[in-house]
């Protein structure tokens, strides 16, 4: 887990109580410093990103390790949604609900 530019130690410290997370600390700003320094520490073989606002759909990491099954898969990405748009609405509203699963809403990029 990388903290990118904290202001103070609040995540370091819960991260803490989880042993099983490693956390990194990144004190330059920017997504693609802290991506950047999160591959270079990363020991596993794939790698997934999010954000602390983002809120992912249970099943959301073993559908996207699935795709890697298929062995010219090299890259996987998603359908990314507003929360409020998988939201149902209010009575009256005209808004409609869209909802995926991680499993439907995939890209895959390959050798083929």
């Amino acid at each position: 887990m990388v903290d990118n530019c904290p202001a103070d130690t609040t995540t370091a410290s819960l991260v803490a109580g989880y042993p099983e997370i490693e956390y990194v600390l990144e004190p330059r700003p920017g997504l693609d410093t802290a991506r950047n320094r999160g591959l270079h520490a990363a020991t596993g073989e794939i790698i997934a990103f999010t954000d602390d606002d983002a809120q992912v759909e249970e099943g959301w990491l073993d559908a996207l390790r699935a795709n890697f099954d298929d062995p010219l898969v090299a890259v996987v990405t998603g359908l990314t949604l507003p929360k409020s748009w998988r939201q149902k609405p209010s009575s009256g509203s005209s808004k409609r609900t869209v909802s995926c699963a991680a499993s439907r809403a995939k890209n895959t990029i390959s050798a083929r």
